[in-house]
């Protein structure tokens, strides 16, 4: 999947469009998101950098437990099958809207919805050195879930879209 440029001055009918094809490619790409996941931190995050900072632990921390390469350590064409699916948005500014973020993942065939669950929260209790963390985790039923998620990109900016770290196929 081609990566979408981070421009607030994006005309809006074009956001609207990039915020489309981001829905279909995680509604209908061959990554199969299935699961949908918001990390809520447990104390006040001031700036969208160290919420990237924390992103970036997490899903270097759910690719290892989940038994991915490192892609970034690789010395040969990029292969994004060697990472989990990852589909993240970044919500919230810091200031009038506490910072959380959305994730669409796929949840591997061998694990139970309560043992992913347990996974999810177990890594955001790593990344966040906190016990008192809040994780939301459920199927994903219906398109519903990729329109919420990137509500924010249609909308207001394309920020909201964590370019570098996600991972759609």
């Amino acid at each position: 999947m081609q990566k979408f440029k981070q421009d607030t001055h994006i005309n809006p009918l074009n956001r609207q469009a990039v915020r489309e094809e981001i829905t279909k490619s995680i509604t209908q790409g061959a990554a199969n998101f299935d699961y949908a996941v918001t990390l809520t931190f447990p104390y006040k995050v001031h700036s969208r950098e160290e919420v990237q900072e924390r992103l970036k632990f997490f899903r270097d921390k759910y690719n290892a437990s989940l038994n991915y390469k490192k892609n970034h350590l690789r010395s040969v064409k990029y292969d994004c099958k060697l990472s989990a699916p990852f589909a993240a948005f970044i919500e919230g500014d810091g200031i009038d809207k506490h910072f959380h973020i959305h994730l669409a993942l796929h949840k591997p065939e061998d694990y139970s919805d309560e043992r992913f669950a347990m996974l999810i929260a177990l890594l955001w209790q790593e990344v966040t050195h906190r016990p008192d963390t809040h994780t939301k985790c459920k199927a994903i039923y219906s398109e519903g879930w990729a329109e919420y998620i990137t509500k924010q990109f249609g909308t207001c900016n394309t920020s909201a879209y964590d370019e570098l770290n996600n991972n759609i196929y």
